[in-house]
């Protein structure tokens, strides 16, 4: 446990510091956009299976970290791999209908019922994984739950569901839908900021 935190006790990558915050007033809705909003959750929510690798940089309780990831991701589990600014291993988080297995650094297994506990105890911080998964993509898990809005091309702006507060700074285009580039998320307790480098649908 404490091996892998003093891998990741490093300063948050410059650009991840550099992420635009968002507008601070409302953006208007208009029937034009949401329609454009309706039609973008639309094409995301034909997205079953993804894997992306990116940059990640968490904040919380007055520490910075930084590593890159590459998670896979399909409607019956996920591998996220997490890897310190030399390219180490530091963790790597499986999901599966058993459960969570998280393996340290030194090859140690450690099991739970959530990501978020697990992550906590043995990373420092919490991996809201029950949600995340919807939430990179910029969509909600559960709509009515949800509270949203979104840009005039109908792309989610900022998205606040189960006490986390999700901000789009970026999106990047790929053949099926608008996906995010930049991306926020933030808690009482935590703040993580997100740069996907590469997003392969499947």
């Amino acid at each position: 446990m404490h091996s892998i935190r003093a891998y990741l006790t490093l300063c948050l990558l410059a650009t991840l510091a550099a992420c635009s915050s968002l507008p601070s007033k409302a953006p208007i809705v208009t029937p034009a956009s949401l329609s454009l909003h309706q039609q973008h959750l639309a094409s995301l929510s034909r997205i079953q299976q993804f894997e992306l690798k990116g940059r990640l940089g968490v904040q919380a309780d007055g520490k910075g970290y930084s590593a890159s990831l590459l998670w896979q991701h399909n409607a019956d589990q996920d591998d996220i791999r997490i890897y310190s600014p030399l390219g180490g291993q530091l963790a790597r988080i499986q999901k599966t209908a058993d459960g969570i297995r998280l393996e340290d650094a030194q090859g140690q297994v450690s099991v739970g019922k959530d990501a978020e506990s697990l992550t906590q105890a043995l990373l420092g911080w919490r991996l809201p994984l029950s949600g995340l998964a919807d939430w990179v993509l910029g969509r909600p898990v559960n709509s009515a739950m949800a509270s949203l809005t979104w840009d005039e091309a109908g792309h989610t702006l900022s998205l606040n569901e189960a006490d986390w507060a999700i901000a789009y700074q970026q999106y990047q285009a790929s053949p099926t839908a608008f996906l995010p580039h930049k991306l926020s998320l933030k808690n009482a307790r935590v703040q993580l900021k997100l740069i996907v480098e590469k997003w392969t649908l499947k």
